[in-house]
């Protein structure tokens, strides 16, 4: 049977398979490859911008992001659509999240811009701003950092000129609901 032959590599039926070998790896993707830096916002009013290192690469035919987190390695496989960059990540305890990055025709950016979601540590559905900067350092020596806002504008930072500014104001990075109560519309006031 040629679905279980194709599950057993990964995919998950033959058709898969098959539109995998078929279709090549984008340039655009396939320029992301390397070491990056993941900045975040963290989800609170108090300024703090969360670092992690991120591996992209190539394994067969797919695209794999690994996201090292403080706590948890998250592993997830990316597409090329519409001039996004889509990956969705898992923790082995199955925690996820979804990053979406503008790419464009762009090959080899050094810099890209993008959205997440997922659900806050108090499982509440989370959403903001993501970037990605791309590392001169491989992964293995990259640390995951708190870097406090209020302390890089008095100049002791070390993160890439304008990260800053782009994570200053909590409403323009960060989504959440409104506390859920009742479960019905008395919730959205």
């Amino acid at each position: 049977n040629l679905d279980a032959i194709a599950r057993n590599l990964g995919y998950r039926n033959f058709s898969e398979l098959e539109t995998a070998y078929m279709q090549p790896i984008p340039d655009e993707l396939q320029s992301c490859l390397g070491t990056w830096l993941c900045y975040v916002r963290r989800s609170t009013q108090k300024a703090v911008v969360l670092v992690s290192p991120v591996l992209i690469e190539q394994n067969e035919r797919k695209v794999t992001f690994t996201l090292k987190g403080p706590n948890r390695t998250y592993n997830g496989t990316s597409q090329y659509h519409n001039g996004c960059l889509f990956c969705s990540f898992h923790s082995e305890d199955g925690k996820q999240f979804q990053h979406v990055y503008k790419i464009g025709s762009c090959i080899n950016a050094q810099v890209l811009q993008g959205v997440f979601a997922g659900v806050s540590s108090a499982f509440d559905p989370i959403a903001g701003r993501v970037v990605l900067v791309r590392a001169s350092r491989p992964a293995a020596e990259l640390q995951n950092q708190q870097l406090y806002l209020q302390t890089l504008s008095e100049g002791n930072h070390t993160m890439p000129e304008g990260i800053d500014h782009y994570f200053q104001d909590y409403s323009s990075n960060n989504l959440m609901i409104n506390p859920t109560v009742t479960f019905t519309e008395d919730d959205l006031f």
